[in-house]
């Protein structure tokens, strides 16, 4: 009789207390490696002296343990930078800021002048210009003013670009001082 009592009492812990999940499993044993902890040591460390006979509750006190009080169960899962929009993969670099910037002051622009310009055109999503999130919408944004400034230099210049007006007056492509 006795011995059906403990096996009623073994098959009630097992219900209530669930097996460790894969990923906490490889949490630990990842654990266990940052802390320089062989198997034997990381086994010593559990009730039962097994790791395959860890509960979920058991696993996830002993990660907590290793872990200095936060349970990481997927520590290669980084959360998403909140600075980051949510479709964005690529924030735009500070170079390419530098370079609209850049742009804007050659074509003789001030500040407003461009967010005027911008907000006429959109995005292919709909989205206006203005908005710049992503290494993307910075690009479109350079390209657009790379462009309007070669328009620009030609039209300064009387309808031809600076290389036609060169060869026109003889001088060679690659020279750039004034004859």
């Amino acid at each position: 009789m006795m011995m059906v009592s403990a096996a009623i009492d073994q098959d009630a812990d097992t219900v209530a207390g669930e097996p460790i999940t894969a990923a906490q499993r490889r949490a630990l044993f990842a654990a266990g490696r940052a802390h320089g902890l062989d198997i034997d040591t990381l086994r010593a460390l559990t009730p039962a002296g097994s790791i395959s006979m860890l509960t979920r509750d058991e696993a996830a006190r002993l990660l907590d343990r290793l872990n200095g009080g936060t349970n990481h169960e997927h520590p290669r899962r980084s959360p998403r930078d909140p600075r980051r929009p949510k479709d964005v993969y690529r924030m735009a670099t500070d170079a390419q800021h530098r370079k609209i910037e850049a742009l804007r002051i050659d074509l003789g622009w001030g500040g407003e002048k461009l967010h005027q310009w911008l907000s006429d055109r959109h995005h292919d999503d709909g989205r206006p210009l203005t908005t710049i999130d992503s290494s993307r919408d910075a690009q479109a944004v350079i390209e657009l003013l790379k462009v309007v400034l070669a328009r620009t230099r030609k039209a300064r210049n009387g309808g031809r670009s600076s290389d036609e007006r060169r060869l026109i007056e003889g001088r060679s492509i690659g020279s750039r001082t004034e004859g």
